[in-house]
């Protein structure tokens, strides 16, 4: 099972630095994940070859709160400034992998307001942030209040973070079955 693990987040890693959208541009527009478990000087030597960066992660709590930020912002105070020097955009990105976590999460409006209340805070008090990326993988049905829910939040926080000045970004990761258990066409 760590094996598994290690191999998924390395894949992701990976995926995210290769990763390319086409754009109307001569070259790819290129994502790039930064993961807190990398070391801040070797993950700024990629920053020239990415055009948009995803801080991964701040772990989302079954309380609504951000259970870890992992060292954001003082531990990546190096990377943002060079970020920011280039041009580059981050992104923080929020991560919930359990089902059991979710429920007890979205189930509860007193949890979900928390959570905004939180986010809304953080992205207010860092003006750093870009915006924020839902990395919520969930692989089996869920509860269906908690679905509505999740979906409701995630529509209000890019409304929210739209009207923010300056403007935030929204993305979702989407994962095999995502459109069963966590989205819907309304909601993306």
């Amino acid at each position: 099972m760590k094996r598994f693990f290690v191999f998924r987040w390395l894949y992701l890693l990976l995926l995210g630095l290769f990763a390319v959208v086409s754009t109307a541009s001569a070259r790819p527009y290129v994502f790039g994940y930064i993961a807190w478990w990398v070391d801040e000087a070797q993950a700024m030597r990629s920053l020239p070859d990415v055009d948009r960066l995803k801080f991964m992660e701040w772990r989302l709590g079954s309380d609504g709160r951000i259970a870890n930020m992992h060292g954001w912002p003082a531990e990546w105070s190096g990377l943002r400034a060079r970020a920011a020097a280039l041009g580059i955009p981050v992104d923080v990105t929020l991560t919930l992998f359990d089902v059991a976590d979710f429920n007890a999460l979205f189930d509860s409006p007193e949890r979900v307001k928390r959570l905004q209340s939180e986010l809304l805070q953080q992205l207010t008090n860092d003006p750093g942030i870009a915006g924020i990326h839902w990395d919520v993988e969930i692989f089996s049905p869920v509860n269906a209040q908690a679905q509505q829910r999740y979906r409701a939040l995630v529509g209000e926080m890019a409304q929210q973070l739209k009207r923010m000045q300056p403007a935030r970004s929204t993305s979702v990761f989407l994962n095999f079955n995502a459109d069963r258990y966590l989205y819907d066409a309304a909601s993306l």
